[in-house]
């Protein structure tokens, strides 16, 4: 884990949650390009701290990952950032079945999420871009405000 202090002298006044999710976007726009990006969690604790954690190994354990970080400081809110292929294809439409990633491209794209989640409050704040590929380089589409309302809790816990 990467601790760094809570950013000081923002120049305006932004708190410290917004900071996170503000540099949590641009970490994923420096790291997209280079490969594939791990789910990182930014934790604020009480005493004003940021802890910066990436994710990895298996994808089942991130929630008790996350649930775990989230108790041990005690968190207050955290920023998960992560990145996946998403649909819009709904259970009842017909095609092929299983997992995301392995549909036809032309049903599912390649996006980064980025959550702000308080505790106690669930999600505050969502936004998303799209992963652009062109040949063999990656970049990020513009952010967008995510208003799905839908957020992966099978990785995400919303209250600890």
């Amino acid at each position: 884990m990467v601790k760094f202090g809570a950013p000081k002298g923002n120049g305006g006044g932004q708190d410290p949650a917004a900071a996170a999710f503000h540099v949590a976007k641009e970490f994923a726009e420096i790291m997209v390009p280079h490969g594939d990006l791990d789910p990182t969690i930014i934790v604020l604790s009480p005493d004003g701290k940021l802890t910066m954690a990436h994710l990895t190994g298996d994808k089942e354990g991130y929630y008790q990952a996350t649930l775990d970080a989230l108790r041990q400081f005690n968190a207050q809110w955290y920023v998960y950032l992560m990145e996946a292929w998403t649909t819009q294809r709904k259970l009842s439409d017909p095609g092929p079945r299983g997992r995301i990633s392995d549909l036809p491209l032309d049903d599912r794209k390649e996006e980064v999420m980025v959550y702000l989640i308080q505790k106690g409050r669930g999600l505050a704040l969502a936004e998303r871009a799209d992963v652009i590929r062109y040949k063999d380089q990656r970049r990020l589409g513009p952010w967008q405000m995510d208003t799905s309302e839908m957020v992966f809790s099978k990785l995400t816990p919303l209250d600890w």
